[in-house]
This record gives structure tokens, sequence and C-alpha cells, in this order.
């Protein structure tokens, strides 16, 4: 099981845009995690929310929905971390990615 997985499994991701848009709203996102093919429509709708939000980071992805909806083990376009100590090792992952392939 990937990093992402046990977020998901630990109840610390929130799923899919509309969720997402949700929870940014109501201060419960500390990280947005956002594939590299994600259409400029759900972009821009979750950047125009999220901006306005200062703690809030935003994560762009070298891999696709598909691969991540493979490492969270659900489908899912945008990701929610709700869980602020597990953002840095997202982080790392994402760094090492440049090195291998997208393996969070």
């Amino acid at each position: 099981m990937s990093f992402l997985g046990i977020i998901r499994k630990s109840n610390n991701m929130i799923l899919g845009s509309k969720n997402v848009k949700e929870a940014i709203v109501k201060d419960k996102i500390k990280a947005i995690l956002i594939p590299s093919d994600t259409s400029d429509n759900t972009l821009d709708q979750i950047l125009s929310i999220a901006r306005h939000k200062k703690d809030i980071k935003i994560i762009y992805l070298g891999c696709r929905k598909e691969d991540l909806s493979d490492y969270i083990g659900k489908y899912a376009g945008i990701v929610g971390v709700i869980n602020q100590s597990m953002i840095s090792k997202v982080e790392e992952l994402i760094s090492q990615e440049h090195e291998e392939e997208c393996t969070i």
C-alpha cells in the first residue's frame, strides 16, 4: 500500500473536487493534490476557492488521475489532505518522483 493509501485509510483524506471544495470552505483541508491531467475548469474552480485560504498548500503531481487513484485505492481526480503532519512526507515522496516513476 502506498503512503497515500495509508492517508486515505486513516481518514485524513477527502476525495473528489466537490468534497474538496466543501472542505476548503469549512477550513478542513491543509493541502490539495492535483494530478497532471486535471481539467482547466476543475483547476480554476479549486484554485478560486483555495486562494483565499493562506494555510492551504497546493501540490501539483507529476502523475495522472488514474495513477493517483491506484495509489489511494479509490478513484478521485482531486484529493485533499486533512492532517498537516502528513503533508511533508507527501512532498518528500513527490521530490523523489523526479528521480523515479510516480510512486506516492
